[in-house]
């Protein structure tokens, strides 16, 4: 028998079903704050150190960023904006769980997302793109709905990663959170960056693609190759483009040109290929060889982060 600092009398087995209620809510408060497979990643170890240590992971890491929060908080109240970046999260969020993906972190208006850890995945890199795919159509669905009702819409940027991090508890033993660390996410977020100059939504890494099944890597175009800021290696920088075949293979054919560094053979056969991508990358070939004479390596440097 127990007596509380008011006097009640509590038996035993009230102060057991008191906490077994009160661990079942911890659970169900923290199963929100955390995926089934952190959690059950967390509660394995038995202290604090073995997550603090962290463990080396082979996983896609899908960065997805919904643009125009910052412009739209100048014409939406706080509320509202909330309600909007909370529909645009659940949405995501529902197919990062149908693909067996990990949401690692809300970012602001971004998401990252990792295919393959806590628990390994043999198609991590493909589940990693079709999420954002299957993503990407619903939230075009939904601003379809939002434009008919007057409502502010926003565009998507997506970079996608594959490759070996740093996957454990970040903080200290009394406070933690589970994180992912490493130059591969750090390149999955300046993949993502490169949307805001590349005129696409998605932008995924060599890695990844190698890695993607025939169905997927016929979708897919390789557009430019570059370093990204902080990094001296180069990859291959590809995206999913709805393309006639003809259109491909002559994109395909003047990027080699282009590679090679024969810029003014590249920027003529870009021009005589249709839409946005090729305009673009006419224009980087025009600024090239203004630019003649400066050695270049057979990749784009890009210093923006």
């Amino acid at each position: 028998m127990l007596i509380d600092q008011m006097g009640k009398v509590t038996s035993s087995h009230e102060v057991r079903e008191n906490q077994g209620k009160q661990i079942v809510e911890a659970k169900e408060v923290f199963g929100r704050l955390v995926s089934p497979e952190v959690y059950e990643r967390v509660i394995s170890k038995r202290n604090a150190e073995e997550l603090l240590n962290g463990t080396i992971e082979d996983s896609a890491v899908l960065f997805f960023d919904i643009k125009g929060f910052s412009t739209a908080a100048e014409k939406m109240g706080p509320q509202p904006l909330l309600k909007a970046l909370n529909e645009h999260l659940t949405i995501i969020n529902a197919r990062i769980s149908k693909h067996r993906g990990v949401v690692v972190n809300f970012i602001g208006d971004a998401v990252l997302a990792i295919f393959g850890c806590p628990v390994p995945m043999p198609d991590a890199a493909a589940a990693g793109v079709r999420c954002y795919l299957e993503a990407r159509e619903e939230l075009r669905a939904f601003h379809a709905h939002r434009k008919e009702t007057g409502e502010h819409c926003f565009e998507l940027g997506a970079g996608i990663n594959f490759g070996s991090l740093v996957a454990g508890g970040i903080g200290s033993k009394e406070r933690f959170s589970y994180t992912v660390l490493g130059d591969e996410v750090n390149l999955a977020a300046r993949l993502e960056s490169l949307t805001r100059h590349y005129p696409t939504e998605v932008i995924f890494s060599e890695s990844c693609y190698d890695r993607l099944p025939e169905d997927l890597k016929a979708q897919s175009l390789l557009i430019d190759r570059c370093t990204v800021k902080g990094r001296k290696s180069p990859t291959g920088l590809y995206t999913l483009q709805a393309m006639p075949p003809e259109h491909m293979a002559a994109y395909d054919a003047a990027l080699n040109k282009y590679l090679a560094g024969d810029f003014l053979a590249a920027e003529s056969a870009f021009n005589e290929i249709p839409g946005a991508l090729a305009a673009y990358m006419r224009r980087r070939c025009g600024q090239l060889q203004v630019e003649e004479g400066k050695f270049w390596p057979g990749y784009y440097s890009w210093e923006v982060k």
